[in-house]
């Protein structure tokens, strides 16, 4: 039974996968990397419509539920660590390997930090904060 299920899934990652080969094909002709991943993103945007579309209407989940509890509860958070994005490229102006990985050690810790206040549930920071103390 859940063979079946899975079965969509698994042929939505296929199309997916040759579509995101055909447009990084074409992509990267003509914008390079850019372009690449402009291909991994619209792929993988597509794959995350066509799988809430599969597990709603195949497996018969409750989608819009999962939306808004995992989803637009982490709105927040990214608006944060976006804004802050911008904020580290403003501050730190230098460039290479080194400055690179600063900025992305703290942008990490922006969101980490940010989704732990604003996404998570009371109960389960708790629960986190708990499980870190043992």
């Amino acid at each position: 039974m859940v063979n079946k299920k899975v079965k969509y899934q698994a042929y939505i990652a296929i199309i997916i996968g040759i579509f995101n080969l055909i447009c990084s094909f074409i992509f990267s002709r003509y914008y390079g990397a850019m372009g690449a991943c402009f291909s991994i993103f619209l792929a993988y945007s597509l794959r995350a419509v066509f799988y809430t579309i599969c597990h709603q209407k195949v497996m018969g989940f409750d989608m819009k539920l999962f939306i808004k509890e995992c989803y637009l509860k982490s709105i927040p958070s990214v608006l944060i660590t976006l804004l802050s994005g911008f904020a580290i490229n403003v501050i730190i102006t230098q460039s290479g390997w080194f400055w690179l990985g600063v900025r992305g050690i703290v942008i990490v810790a922006v969101f980490g930090v940010s989704f732990f206040f604003t996404s998570i549930s009371r109960q389960a920071r708790n629960s986190l904060i708990k499980k870190i103390r043992r």
